[in-house]
């Protein structure tokens, strides 16, 4: 495969789970937000952190206001990291490579595209919110159950899954990294329900309260969530299953192609690592310097895969 066919197979799929991540985490506050209580601009400010868009958002915006943070987050045109344009680039890297897409896997992300298009060409009023970021959940499993359903399992698929278990693995770090503060005791454990408030948002951001509370029995403690987000191998959107399926997507490009590639070494030596750090349980203290390690290696592993199959001749 043409290395720059392979860059646009692999971002699009990045573009689109990261597009889903942001949109639940949206999701995930606005619906806590019913708890005043606990809801202040600070978090609100985290979301910004997560994503990527604080620098941004500081430069074209500046306002402490949930409603200004909301809508850069979801339409904000001159920012790269929206939602809105992260779908628009998606579709764009879609179709360049559309003949090496099947027809359902085209529509969807088109489908997805001109919903979101039409819906966020001015801001959107707090009631609509519900609706549309559902509808972004929404468009993304259509498109991976496109994916899923259709598609052949050659060096396409698997360049598509690199671009999401790269892309999901640094998502679930990047909320551990940003909330590491919660897993450390502090007076706030004085307030009455706050830790299992501020531990269920993290879940739920990530998009696994459901299946959390279905293997801890209901039971919200900071060391069973660290284990979960970490080394559940049952649980898709844990850094050890991300990285198992990372490996076995290099391992296929290796034997599709009859090559070696340093990115599978460099795969499976991160795999190795987290199987080895996550045998002991984490100091809570440690939980910072091991996510932002853990984001870098990632990073660098991204890096290292345009490099080697050519995305940018």
């Amino acid at each position: 495969m043409l290395g720059r066919l392979a860059n646009n197979l692999f971002w699009m799929s990045r573009y689109l789970e990261r597009a889903e991540n942001n949109a639940r985490l949206l999701e995930t506050y606005l619906r806590r937000g019913l708890s005043e209580k606990y809801i202040e601009v600070d978090d609100w400010l985290a979301i910004l952190a997560i994503t990527g868009q604080s620098a941004s958002y500081k430069e074209k915006i500046g306002e402490h206001n949930q409603t200004a943070i909301i809508n850069f987050i979801l339409r904000e045109k001159d920012d790269p990291a929206s939602v809105l344009n992260l779908v628009k680039y998606a579709r764009q890297n879609a179709r360049i490579v559309r003949t090496a897409l099947t027809r359902e896997t085209w529509q969807a992300i088109n489908d997805f595209w001109l919903y979101l298009q039409k819906n966020l060409n001015r801001p959107a009023a707090r009631n609509d919110l519900p609706i549309i970021l559902a509808k972004v959940r929404e468009g993304s499993s259509l498109v991976r159950g496109a994916i899923d359903g259709t598609m052949l399992r050659n060096d396409i698929y698997q360049f598509i899954r690199l671009g999401v278990f790269i892309e999901r693995s640094d998502n679930t770090a990047r909320h551990l990294s940003s909330r590491y503060n919660l897993f450390i005791p502090s007076e706030n454990e004085s307030v009455e329900g706050y830790p299992m408030l501020r531990f269920e948002m993290i879940l739920d951001a990530v998009g696994v309260m459901r299946a959390y509370k279905w293997v801890n029995k209901g039971q919200i403690e900071p060391d069973r969530v660290i284990k979960f987000l970490l080394n559940d191998p049952t649980m898709p959107r844990s850094l050890i299953f991300c990285y198992h399926d990372i490996v076995r997507q290099l391992t296929a490009l290796e034997n599709e192609y009859g090559k070696t590639y340093e990115a599978l070494n460099i795969a499976k030596k991160i795999q190795s690592d987290l199987a080895i750090t996550l045998k002991e349980t984490l100091v809570h203290n440690d939980i910072i310097n091991f996510t932002s390690s853990f984001i870098f290696e990632n990073a660098q592993l991204s890096k290292l895969v345009e490099k080697e199959f050519k995305f940018n001749p």
